[in-house]
């Protein structure tokens, strides 16, 4: 055999998933565009970590998120997390804001309540409408991907692990004894098979007779609004119907980054993604922002494009081929996945090499 297991997708996942495996084992790491492309869900300088969740159980996988985090600093001397706080807030009434309290409550997660009043005083710079109700845990913050990939990716190679950029796989084959992929620049054969594709887990899954339909491609936008004045501030999300979700200035200055969690493009095959940014997400985060943050400038001065692949319970794909034990799927992290990475890395490395894992991974199993 060539390596013990190849890695295929080189986002965030499979960045990690390299850098823990290949502390013990020959890993390849094949990755279809250049490192670092901005393509898929992977790229860009913030993503929220936080412990509110309205899932206990991802409460409690975050509680091993962040001592997973701990240990690459303990390690590594870098540190990721950029605690800011964070704030969720909306009607009385929300469901989904209702069930995270009672979340946290239930977990024991440290947090306090605060009523519009509250939150308008504190942070002045949000227009909390009256009647709204919010929690602030002073855990939360930011990661940013543009510092963690490299990062994971140097540490990997530093470690042995074979990178090879800008090469598609082509197909994968089941041999009498381990994996064979097929590139369009080589051929490689491992004991296993790590698939952490994202938004083209779908097509390589097909190609393995796993048809995955449940998980949907999103096309999704993010605005860049200019602060009239520099206010410090924590990450957000407001429970609204549609959620919406926000950073204070920290990737660019003097801007705060707004985004919607949902989108009006889904699509079922990746290769009829729009290149464009989503103009009517645009629109609608426009509206948000000039209603609840009027100090503002009411027009976004930049906005990107993102994919999204997701599950519509949100929960993520970590299962095995129901007929091949020596193939690991991983995708549907895209929303809210990223603060789980460094976890994540463990996770696949302790399933290729005992097939256990001390996270409980029932809820993450493929539909079939």
């Amino acid at each position: 055999m060539d390596f013990d297991v190849i890695v295929i997708g080189a986002g965030a996942m499979g960045s990690s998933a390299a850098y823990q495996l290949s502390k013990n084992m020959r890993v390849l790491l094949l990755e279809q565009f250049a490192f670092g492309h901005t393509n898929g869900s992977s790229h860009g300088e913030s993503r929220i970590i936080r412990l509110t969740y309205e899932q206990d159980y991802f409460v409690s996988m975050m509680y091993k998120a962040y001592a997973a985090w701990d240990r690459i600093r303990e390690s590594t001397e870098r540190n990721f997390i950029h605690k800011k706080g964070g704030l969720d807030f909306g009607p009385p009434d929300s469901p989904r804001l209702l069930q995270t309290i009672k979340s946290i409550e239930k977990i024991g997660i440290k947090f306090e309540r605060l009523n519009a009043k509250e939150m308008r005083g504190r942070f002045p710079n949000f227009n909390i409408p009256g009647g709204y109700i919010g929690i602030y845990q002073p855990d939360a913050g930011i990661l940013n991907p543009d510092e963690v990939l490299p990062f994971l990716q140097n540490q990997a190679k530093a470690q042995g692990c074979t990178m090879k950029d800008e090469e598609e796989v082509l197909s994968i084959q089941r041999l009498r004894e381990g994996i064979k992929v097929i590139t369009s620049k080589g051929e490689y054969t491992s004991k296993k098979v790590v698939i952490t594709a994202g938004a083209w887990l779908k097509n390589i899954a097909e190609d393995l007779g796993i048809k995955l339909g449940y998980l949907q491609i999103w096309q999704v936008a993010f605005m860049y609004f200019k602060q009239r004045e520099s206010v410090d501030s924590p990450i957000f999300i407001c429970w609204e119907e549609p959620v919406f979700y926000g950073f204070p200035e920290f990737e660019k200055d003097g801007y705060v980054k707004i985004a919607p969690h949902f989108s009006n493009k889904i699509i079922d095959d990746i290769s009829k993604r729009d290149p464009e940014v989503n103009s009517e997400l645009v629109k609608l985060t426009t509206k948000f922002a000039e209603r609840m943050f009027p100090g503002l400038n009411p027009t976004p001065e930049f906005s990107e494009r993102c994919l999204y692949t997701i599950t519509p319970d949100d929960n993520f794909i970590i299962d095995y081929h129901p007929k091949n034990k020596n193939i690991l799927f991983c995708g549907g992290f895209s929303g809210h996945g990223f603060k789980f990475t460094a976890l994540i890395g463990e996770v696949v490395r302790d399933l290729i090499l005992t097939g256990e894992s001390d996270v409980n991974l029932e809820h993450f199993k493929i539909k079939i």
